[in-house]
């Protein structure tokens, strides 16, 4: 269903502001998702076109921890069936189930064991500026910082350091 800026007049005259709103929208962005552009009381708002539809459904403003969710994932289907109020942590639940993450293959510079690890969870800029890691666990971690800075925080020498350190 395709809503025409008349349609979006009249839901701004029944909900959100009032007669002194100018709607202006929807548009399309680069990436396909709608957006609309409010004026009200000399104020410019830019808000997703399915959130501004589900608000005047709804009769109310979506709270901050709301969030709008195209039930069958499809971005552009902005019909109101198609539209529900989901919690932000519901939504990411639900973007996570349906896209599970890319796994990557690592070995721990410190024990040399090798793991899966999600790639969400890498830094793109560890891998790409050579630097040590991804490790195995915080341990591995903590260790060869140990090894690598031997010191503790503030230059004082690592007691735990066993290394070639003076006595």
């Amino acid at each position: 269903m395709v809503h025409t800026p008349v349609f979006l007049l009249l839901l701004a005259r029944r909900g959100r502001g009032g007669i002194g709103m100018r709607i202006y929208g929807p548009y399309t962005r680069k990436d396909g998702r709608q957006h609309i552009i409010l004026y009200e009381n000399g104020k410019r708002k830019t808000i997703s076109y399915p959130k501004y539809l589900l608000e005047q459904k709804l009769g109310r403003s979506l709270l901050p921890n709301e969030t709008c969710d195209h039930i069958d994932g499809d971005f552009t289907n902005n019909c109101l069936d198609n539209l529900q109020v989901l919690s932000r942590g519901d939504n990411a639940a639900k973007a996570m189930a349906l896209k599970p993450a890319e796994q990557g293959y690592f070995v721990c510079p410190e024990c040399h064991k090798s793991f899966y690890k999600a790639m969400r969870d890498v830094r793109s800029n560890q891998i790409k500026q050579k630097k040590a890691g991804p490790f195995c666990s915080k341990k591995c971690s903590g260790k060869y910082g140990q090894r690598q800075n031997k010191t503790f925080r503030g230059g004082k020498p690592n007691p735990r350091y066993t290394g070639d350190m003076p006595e």
